[in-house]
């Protein structure tokens, strides 16, 4: 099974401008999560991996996180905590 990164490297085409709407709906298809969507794609901007311009997204290199602990972590949580446990993870 392809990870969240590898996704999103195979959805968006370097150096194109593709439909934000339709990336987050294709997306969506594979990660059901509409919350951890939303934080691939702020975080993907924070990376400056990608830009978005008028409702279009592009991959401007490769996706990548990087990430904040070296170690393993496992984070539970319970609805409305959900939020917390990915950017905690991410």
């Amino acid at each position: 099974m392809k990870d969240v990164l590898e996704l999103t490297n195979e959805l968006l085409l370097q150096g194109r401008y593709i439909d934000l709407d339709w990336f987050k709906k294709e997306l969506l298809k594979k990660v059901n999560n509409n919350l951890l969507v939303e934080i691939i794609i702020k975080k993907g901007i924070e990376e400056h991996n990608l830009i978005i311009k008028n409702n279009k997204v592009k991959l401007v290199k490769k996706f990548y996180i990087k990430p904040k602990h070296t170690k393993v972590m496992l984070c539970l949580s319970i609805p409305p905590f959900e939020e917390v446990a990915l950017k905690t993870i991410l």
